[in-house]
Protein backbone atom coordinates (compact mmCIF):
# COMPACT_ATOMS: atom_id res chain seq x y z
CA UNK A 1 0.00 0.00 0.00
CA UNK A 2 2.88 2.12 0.57
CA UNK A 3 4.20 2.08 -2.61
CA UNK A 4 0.87 2.20 -4.45
CA UNK A 5 0.63 5.74 -2.57
CA UNK A 6 3.78 6.47 -4.09
CA UNK A 7 2.99 5.66 -7.47
CA UNK A 8 -1.00 7.89 -7.45
CA UNK A 9 1.48 10.81 -5.96
CA UNK A 10 3.20 10.11 -9.09
CA UNK A 11 0.12 9.70 -11.23
CA UNK A 12 -1.48 13.43 -10.03
CA UNK A 13 1.88 15.02 -10.76
CA UNK A 14 3.02 13.27 -13.89
CA UNK A 15 -0.67 11.79 -15.58
CA UNK A 16 0.55 8.72 -17.21
CA UNK A 17 -2.23 7.25 -19.21
CA UNK A 18 -0.46 3.93 -19.62
CA UNK A 19 1.04 1.96 -17.05
CA UNK A 20 3.31 -1.27 -17.42
CA UNK A 21 3.34 -3.29 -14.36
CA UNK A 22 5.83 -5.45 -14.18
CA UNK A 23 5.73 -8.04 -11.17
CA UNK A 24 7.55 -10.48 -12.09
CA UNK A 25 10.12 -10.21 -9.37
CA UNK A 26 7.13 -9.99 -6.65
CA UNK A 27 6.95 -13.22 -4.75
CA UNK A 28 4.69 -14.64 -1.76
CA UNK A 29 0.52 -13.32 -0.86
CA UNK A 30 0.15 -10.01 -0.85
CA UNK A 31 -3.99 -10.66 -0.53
CA UNK A 32 -4.11 -8.01 2.67
CA UNK A 33 -3.61 -5.12 0.16
CA UNK A 34 -5.23 -6.44 -3.17
CA UNK A 35 -8.87 -5.49 -2.16
CA UNK A 36 -7.27 -1.62 -0.88
CA UNK A 37 -5.94 -2.36 -4.66
CA UNK A 38 -8.79 -2.79 -6.65
CA UNK A 39 -11.56 -0.90 -4.98
CA UNK A 40 -9.27 2.16 -3.39
CA UNK A 41 -6.21 2.67 -5.92
CA UNK A 42 -7.37 1.47 -9.42
CA UNK A 43 -10.86 4.03 -9.07
CA UNK A 44 -7.81 7.01 -7.61
CA UNK A 45 -5.22 5.99 -10.49
CA UNK A 46 -8.43 6.15 -12.99
CA UNK A 47 -9.61 9.19 -11.42
CA UNK A 48 -5.80 10.95 -12.09
CA UNK A 49 -6.24 10.04 -15.74
CA UNK A 50 -5.19 6.68 -16.07
CA UNK A 51 -6.91 4.46 -19.21
CA UNK A 52 -4.47 1.63 -19.65
CA UNK A 53 -2.54 -0.80 -17.42
CA UNK A 54 -0.79 -3.97 -18.36
CA UNK A 55 0.19 -6.56 -15.49
CA UNK A 56 2.90 -8.77 -15.87
CA UNK A 57 2.11 -11.00 -13.48
CA UNK A 58 4.58 -13.05 -11.33
CA UNK A 59 5.68 -16.73 -11.74
CA UNK A 60 5.09 -17.03 -8.20
CA UNK A 61 1.74 -18.75 -7.41
CA UNK A 62 1.15 -16.70 -4.03
CA UNK A 63 1.84 -13.43 -6.08
CA UNK A 64 -0.15 -13.97 -8.85
CA UNK A 65 -3.30 -15.11 -6.48
CA UNK A 66 -3.30 -11.96 -5.04
CA UNK A 67 -2.43 -9.57 -8.44
CA UNK A 68 -5.80 -11.12 -9.23
CA UNK A 69 -7.49 -10.26 -6.03
CA UNK A 70 -6.65 -6.88 -7.32
CA UNK A 71 -7.84 -6.78 -10.59
CA UNK A 72 -10.96 -4.04 -10.76
CA UNK A 73 -13.96 -4.79 -12.61
CA UNK A 74 -13.73 -3.90 -16.23
CA UNK A 75 -10.99 -3.74 -19.28
CA UNK A 76 -8.69 -1.45 -17.38
CA UNK A 77 -6.33 -3.96 -16.82
CA UNK A 78 -4.79 -6.63 -19.22
CA UNK A 79 -2.94 -9.41 -17.45
CA UNK A 80 0.21 -10.86 -19.46
CA UNK A 81 3.09 -13.52 -18.40
CA UNK A 82 6.14 -11.64 -20.90
CA UNK A 83 7.42 -7.91 -20.50
CA UNK A 84 7.11 -8.30 -24.38
CA UNK A 85 3.37 -9.02 -24.93
CA UNK A 86 2.73 -6.51 -22.52
CA UNK A 87 4.45 -3.52 -23.78
CA UNK A 88 3.40 -5.08 -27.70
CA UNK A 89 0.13 -4.55 -25.95
CA UNK A 90 0.10 -0.78 -24.77
CA UNK A 91 2.15 0.63 -28.28
CA UNK A 92 0.28 -1.17 -30.47
CA UNK A 93 -3.24 -0.15 -30.01
CA UNK A 94 -5.04 1.26 -33.12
Amino acid sequence: MRSGAIILDLQAQHVFQNILNDNTQVVGPWHLAARWTADEWFPAMVGAGLSQFAWILSPDIFAEASAKRALPTGDLVTTFKSYEEAFAWLTHKP
